[in-house]
């Protein structure tokens, strides 16, 4: 499943893979989604769940059981891709093509296109966690407040190389706070706060940072960071120091893990979940971990 519109679409890695799949003997076949929407479609017809077309009908038919997808492109594209593979307990492998590839660079410790055709090529696989929010499936990572801020501000330059240039864009970031006086209860602990931070790792990377080192991907538990009402400064510095691995989470930022949590009030707050921004609908978000798993090739 092949999203062209990837901020880094790499041709040469996809004709490398199906290059490398001819040479073994096998068989695969690519497609081109238009939108999100095409991509979700296309890619349950392939799994089986949606009656296929009349071309889905033919080229299957001669080359036989579907044994695995791969998404090429960035988390969204990942995202989509592993929501229908979960369902029908496929193998997902990925091609890295998006602007941070937080995923890839959590499961790999690298986002290059060679490697992970290698992992995907050699057919082992391992299981990470899946998380829902507001029905939302997410497998990385999802934040408020600070996250989708800073993501806004990226999506207008490239990534900064070095640790200083993080911090000036995270004192941009900073100035967008989330509402006050926001209730969390995470498992059986219930607090009151007014974060500028609230990010929710089942994996290491946001926006090509490691925000979560203690992330674990089989564990059912997702790491849990939030700050006790910092100044714009301190959340400069706390992001110059995760570009550099660190930061150590304390008093002022906290890191808490869990299994089962609710934020409230959120409705009409922006939400970052696996590389796309998404408005919540309702006042109260419940996130819920290790519900299923899902099969990486890698």
């Amino acid at each position: 499943m092949v999203n062209k519109k990837a901020a880094q679409f790499n041709l040469r890695a996809i004709r490398k893979m199906t290059s490398s799949i001819k040479r073994r003997g096998d068989s695969y076949t690519v497609l081109e989604p238009t939108s999100a929407g095409d991509l979700l479609r296309q890619v349950e017809a392939v799994a089986g769940l949606k009656k296929r077309g009349r071309g889905f009908s033919e080229q299957f038919a001669r080359r036989g059981k579907v044994t695995a997808l791969v998404a090429c492109g960035g988390d969204g594209t990942f995202n989509l891709v592993s929501r229908v593979a979960m369902k029908v307990d496929l193998p997902v492998g990925v091609l890295p093509m998006g602007q941070y590839n937080n995923i890839v660079r959590s499961l790999f410790g690298s986002d290059n296109c060679d490697d992970a055709i290698t992992r995907t090529l050699g057919r082992k696989t391992r299981k990470i966690d899946s998380g829902t929010v507001s029905g939302q499936v997410f497998f990385g990572s999802l934040g408020f407040g600070f996250i989708p801020e800073l993501s806004r501000l990226l999506s207008e330059r490239k990534p900064p190389r070095f640790a200083f240039v993080w911090s000036q864009v995270g004192m941009k970031a900073a100035a967008a706070r989330l509402p006050k006086d926001i209730i969390i209860k995470v498992d059986s602990f219930r607090f009151e706060i007014s974060p500028t931070i609230l990010s929710v790792n089942l994996l290491p990377y946001t926006l090509g940072l490691p925000f979560s080192p203690a992330s674990i991907a089989d564990d059912a538990r997702a790491e849990i960071i939030f700050d006790a009402e910092v100044s714009d400064k301190l959340m400069a510095s706390y992001l110059r120091a995760v570009a550099v691995k660190q930061f150590v989470y304390g008093s002022q930022i906290r890191s808490f893990r869990g299994q089962t949590m609710s934020v409230q009030p959120m409705k009409g707050c922006d939400l970052y979940l696996d590389g796309e921004l998404v408005t919540v609908p309702a006042a109260v978000v419940d996130i819920h971990i290790g519900e299923k798993q899902l099969k990486v090739l890698g």
